[in-house]
């Protein structure tokens, strides 16, 4: 992959003028003469902040930074070998400072921790289940995965999600508000595992690669505490996200990577679905006869990671036929539509697999994000699923629309209240403990209870969807108390705690 892409044009000459003139600049303050100190430190302040904005900053950094120079750059952040490699030491790092910086919230102190607890009553519970039979707890975040049916002026050959259609008017089905749109897995993992917010971070950061440097508070330590033992399986590589160096601080004992697969079946580039559901039984199984504890697994799949473009499969069991498409849409459309397919076959041999054995098992099931059905959206737009020719553009309605996804609680013991709902992705996580009566261990998690059931239901950089209650004087300080909550627990003092 070429690095330098010249483009000798205007903006290239100038790129090539502005930095000849900041060296001179630079040479003169501190080389050409005698400047006092205080000069030269404001000279020096000034450049410093000329570079960053032209660097690094959300603007420039990718976009513009490629416009005017030609270099060839990517945000790769989400996998730092490949940013490297691609865009060079100097570009790569600069692709990463503008993530660096957080904010400190201006009222972050002791105090302003303790208040946020004082209206609010604990929401701890002992489980309802005695500790003989603690349910199993399984959480899958199936790759992409997501209703195509609700695009418009679409049939197919047959319904690419009868299996979860099914699933879903017998159990909990809600919509879940997703901090990403057709990529960054990570965001709304981050979400669901640890309860904090993309929307409180830098717009271009992965909290994997920068923030997580130590254990925090997350629902597989809840678990964990609870005398669960922890396990999560992602068949992809150990280095995505960096995932391998982050999982041990959010309390996993064992990580199972693509690269401990022996021989894994894939479909195209990623490792199957089928292969997926074979190898979850599989270790649910193994870890019966190696333990007592009841199980807590998070398992990721990747079969239908994009792209969507090419001829994928030699045999396609489902195609989606409109005769206004274009051949190229179509193509993604059907490839999508069958690796879908795929995932709702495979739902359908695990629900029947859990209906088979005499433990009491959760199953929890989670999309991170709609497809990436083509650059600048031209499926959905093509489709009329979305009006507007860009996302500044949007409504309400397809900003909702583009950041949801459908999520279902099932389990093999009992009956789960079927609403349909919107809830965010932070709160995912916690309202799982609720619904199991879990005995939780921080009062962060009383906070999650309170601010879900009365003020917020959801809420990203896109999108906030409020109670009827959220306007109590309470509620109106809800997401800054959580923005404190989470800046004590990722990057100061562990107020809470203490």
């Amino acid at each position: 992959m070429k690095f330098i892409n010249f483009k000798f044009n205007t903006t290239f000459y100038i790129s090539i003028l502005s930095f000849i003139l900041f060296n001179i600049i630079y040479f003169i303050s501190f080389h050409g003469f005698n400047f006092n100190r205080k000069l030269k430190l404001s000279i020096l302040w000034f450049l410093l902040v000329i570079n960053y904005y032209i660097f690094a900053s959300t603007d420039f950094r990718i976009n513009r930074l490629q416009a005017y120079t030609g270099l060839n750059m990517d945000s790769l952040a989400w996998r730092q070998n490949y940013n490297y490699d691609h865009n060079w030491f100097i570009g790569g790092f600069y692709v990463n400072i503008g993530n660096i910086y957080v904010k400190k919230p201006s009222n972050y102190s002791a105090d302003s921790i303790s208040n946020i607890f004082t209206n609010i009553s604990s929401t701890n519970k002992l489980t309802n289940i005695t500790s003989s039979k603690k349910p199993n707890v399984i959480v899958i975040l199936s790759e992409a995965f997501w209703d195509i049916n609700k695009l418009p002026w679409i049939k197919f050959s047959n319904d690419p999600l009868a299996n979860f259609n099914t699933i879903k008017k017998q159990w909990t089905y809600w919509n879940l508000i997703v901090p990403t749109y057709w990529w960054k897995t990570v965001r709304t993992e981050f979400e669901v595992l640890t309860w904090n917010m993309m929307k409180f971070l830098p717009s271009g950061s992965i909290p994997y690669q920068q923030y997580i440097k130590k254990p925090i508070p997350s629902i597989v330590n809840e678990f964990k505490s609870n005398w669960y033992s922890t396990l999560a399986i992602h068949t992809y590589e150990k280095n995505f996200f960096n995932r391998k160096n982050t999982y041990p601080f959010l309390w996993f004992d064992k990580f199972i990577w693509q690269e401990d697969l022996t021989n894994p079946k894939y479909k195209g580039p990623f490792i199957s679905d089928e292969e997926f559901i074979n190898d979850l039984v599989y270790y649910f199984k193994l870890n019966k006869k190696e333990t007592s504890k009841p199980q807590f697994i998070f398992w990721i799949s990747m079969e239908n990671h994009f792209t969507y473009e090419w001829n994928k499969f030699a045999d396609y069991s489902i195609s989606a036929t409109w005769s206004i498409l274009t051949p190229k849409n179509l193509q993604i459309i059907n490839n999508y539509a069958q690796w879908i397919s795929d995932a709702d076959l495979q739902l359908k041999y695990l629900v029947n697999y859990l209906d088979s054995i005499d433990e009491p098992t959760y199953l929890v099931y989670f999309w991170d994000h709609l497809g990436a059905m083509w650059d600048d959206y031209y499926s959905y737009k093509q489709t009329g699923f979305i009006k507007a020719s860009t996302e500044n553009e949007w409504s309400n309605t397809e900003l909702q629309q583009m950041y949801s996804t459908p999520f279902l609680i099932r389990n093999n013991f009992d009956k789960v209240e079927n609403n349909i709902w919107n809830i965010g992705a932070s709160y995912l996580g916690n309202y799982v403990l609720d619904i199991i009566w879990f005995k939780k261990q921080s009062k962060y998690y009383d906070f999650l209870s309170y601010e879900f059931s009365n003020c917020i239901a959801a809420s990203t950089s896109k999108i906030t969807l409020n109670r009827n209650n959220s306007n109590s004087a309470y509620c109106s300080g809800s997401l800054d108390g959580h923005n404190l909550l989470q800046y004590d627990i990722l990057f100061w003092d562990n107020f809470i705690l203490k």
